[in-house]
């Protein structure tokens, strides 16, 4: 419903939302660390079987899962963790 929702907001159509995949994947192959990349066409994303009007498979992200740590030092303490501090 969102995806409609702004297509229809900002008149855009399964095309055009098709290009942003196109761009994405494109930068995504660009990055070693992206869960999915690759080279793909307007035609490409189209053709990929729908799943819920107007996303087809390509339009979505692929399931995947990641985490990051931080940790907060100051100054003063930051010589017992590392030797590179950020």
């Amino acid at each position: 419903m969102q995806a409609r929702s702004y297509m229809d907001r900002y008149s855009l159509t399964e095309a055009d939302m098709a290009e942003f995949v196109v761009k994405n994947l494109a930068n995504a192959s660009k990055n070693p660390y992206a869960h999915r990349g690759g080279y793909l066409s307007v035609d490409d994303v189209l053709g990929s079987p729908g799943v819920s009007d107007p996303l087809k498979e390509l339009d979505i992200a692929s399931p995947s899962d990641g985490a990051c740590a931080i940790l907060l030092a100051s100054e003063s303490h930051v010589s017992r963790f590392t030797d590179r501090p950020v």
